[in-house]
């Protein structure tokens, strides 16, 4: 999956530290998909995903790894950064439409 161990012992608390106007690459929600997950979390086209589950998340290659074992109904706790605000957000991923057995978060990502 191209997921390269930069830090293992960095700790999530950088990203409050990260400057609001760069995303240096980190996956960024481009939309949030109706009805889903994410929706229903309030996810918003701009946040940066920076952490799941305490897993520090660097590139589109990370979130696919943090996410690739998750199954429908598995609960997963996202750090993001909006603007100036760093915020958290905990929800039960939903089902994937090409795949039952893949959990769903329900958004698009871009730069």
């Amino acid at each position: 999956l191209g997921l390269e161990l930069l830090d293992p012992g960095l700790r999530a608390e950088f990203i409050t530290d990260m400057p609001a106007a760069r995303n240096d690459g980190r996956p960024t929600i481009s939309r949030v998909l109706p009805d889903t997950p994410a929706s229903a979390a309030e996810l918003a086209a701009g946040d940066i995903i920076a952490v799941i589950n305490d897993q520090v998340i660097f590139t589109t290659a990370d979130l696919i790894a943090a996410l690739a074992d998750k199954r429908p109904g598995d609960v997963v706790t996202l750090l993001l950064r909006r603007g100036p605000d760093t915020i958290s957000r905990t929800l039960s991923l939903g089902t994937y439409p090409d795949d039952a057995a893949r959990g769903y978060l329900g958004v698009e990502l871009g730069n």
